[in-house]
């Protein structure tokens, strides 16, 4: 997997020790060719981490890679690639915690400067500082995560709001308030990203490891019914995989009306989808 100057390994195996020999061999071969092209890997800055269930984690205790007997890598809970931090269960909550903990920060920031800024200013910083912040990868990320921290994300946005609106923090800023800034919440933002994706899938406009785990309803079957020709077909899953990617904008594009899912233009389907989410 490669972005830029940031590369990583996958390997899945069920066999933890399969897992070690392999990405071993896989990352002595990375460190030969780096050699061979005078370049060399940051020994400091390269991650490992294990993903699994808890119970399994547990089970397997302590892991990590030897590159030909010159250093070994032990395993983290957690590494941060690409700015999203990972933990091992997936449970997103590390980097939720650090969206929060930023986007208070910058808030903070904000308020001491708040005497010389006007309504504009207010919500284009905020915009460009803060919301970003919720937005990052958030098709990856915001479904995985409980409850309590999509709560918590909303509250942090909702002071944000409240901010714009020059009003104290112990303010009640609820639905109404963030859509009379033109905002959508944390949770609808995130559904628009995820279905602006689908709609870019559904076109073939955007690259193919992302289509090929997108299958349109009428490439699997013929039978004629109403919605087949703008549907995906949703694939057969449980648990955890229920609130990846692939499964939730399937599912929410699917949900969309025939008049939103049969639109081309890209600036048309954000604008026609905003009214419908907010």
């Amino acid at each position: 997997m490669l972005y830029a100057d940031d590369s990583g390994v996958l390997f899945s195996h069920q066999n933890s020790e399969v897992v070690s020999q392999r990405l071993g061999e896989a990352v002595a071969s990375c460190k030969e060719w780096f050699t061979d092209n005078k370049l060399s890997v940051n020994v400091a800055k390269t991650g490992l981490i294990l993903f699994g269930t808890p119970k399994k984690l547990s089970i397997i205790g302590d892991f990590e890679i030897t590159i030909n007997d010159d250093y070994s890598i032990t395993s983290s809970e957690s590494v941060k690639y690409l700015g999203v931090k990972l933990d091992n269960r997936l449970s997103w909550e590390e980097h939720a915690l650090d969206v929060i903990k930023k986007a208070t920060m910058r808030l903070h920031f904000l308020y001491r400067q708040a005497s010389f800024l006007n309504f504009h200013c207010r919500k284009l910083l905020c915009t460009s500082l803060i919301q970003c912040l919720f937005d990052y990868a958030s098709s990856s990320w915001y479904t995985g995560l409980s409850k309590t921290l999509k709560k918590r994300l909303q509250i942090t946005q909702n002071k944000m709001c409240g901010y714009i609106l020059s009003e104290g923090p112990r303010y009640h800023i609820g639905p109404e308030e963030v859509t009379g800034l033109s905002l959508m919440s944390v949770e609808n933002r995130a559904k628009f990203i995820r279905i602006n994706h689908a709609h870019k899938i559904f076109n073939n406009c955007t690259t193919p490891y992302l289509e090929s785990n997108f299958n349109k309803t009428s490439s699997i079957h013929n039978r004629e019914t109403r919605s087949r020709s703008v549907n995906f077909h949703i694939p057969k899953c449980k648990g955890a995989a229920t609130s990846t990617f692939y499964f939730t904008a399937a599912v929410e594009w699917n949900a969309l009306p025939s008049s939103i899912t049969s639109i081309q233009s890209p600036s048309l389907l954000k604008s026609k989808l905003k009214n419908h989410l907010m």
